[in-house]
């Protein structure tokens, strides 16, 4: 019996083929070298100019939020008021807070005496202020509001260190 002969496929060889019509490769085929920022990152200057926009819109939100508030406060009702802590003056339409005594913007109430009950000795000076308005008489140990309106008499309250010794309210307190 006779042995089949087959088909051998050709050996591949590690020898390179010089190509003349095709040159072999160099680094300067490629050009200068072009570096590329990574998708994520930023340059010094762009970081510092996001950050003030980032300042800038803060700072006007803030600002936006606290006229806001000022404005509900001051405009926004007596509910709103009173919640805050202030007393809401009518006939103006605003709300006078606790800080009045600090800018002498307490204003004159129509009766000071009926707040006379909210008072006890010993409150600071700011806070009988906050309640009777802003005096028509005022000395480091003393200061006087009329009763009422259309009424004769003064409610005078006496101080020690800025606070609150002595009230003489016309009108009986609760």
């Amino acid at each position: 019996m006779k042995f089949a002969d087959t088909a051998k496929l050709p050996q591949k060889t590690s020898a390179k083929v010089n190509d003349p019509d095709s040159a072999a490769w160099t680094e300067d085929m490629l050009g200068a070298p072009v570096l590329k920022r990574e998708p994520g990152t930023q340059s010094t200057l762009a970081k510092v100019l996001r950050s003030a926009r980032m300042v800038k819109l803060l700072i006007g939100g803030a600002i936006v939020g606290a006229s806001l508030l000022a404005f509900l406060l001051l405009r926004g009702g007596r509910q709103s008021c009173e919640a805050a802590g202030g007393k809401w003056g009518s006939s103006q339409n605003i709300c006078v807070t606790r800080a009045c005594a600090k800018t002498n913007s307490c204003g004159e109430w129509a009766s000071p005496a009926a707040r006379c009950k909210n008072l006890k000795i010993g409150d600071v000076r700011e806070e009988v202020y906050f309640q009777l308005g802003q005096p028509t008489a005022d000395t480091s140990a003393s200061a006087s509001w009329p009763v009422s309106k259309g009424l004769s008499g003064k409610v005078v309250a006496r101080f020690v260190n800025n606070k609150l010794a002595a009230l003489d309210c016309p009108i009986e307190r609760d």
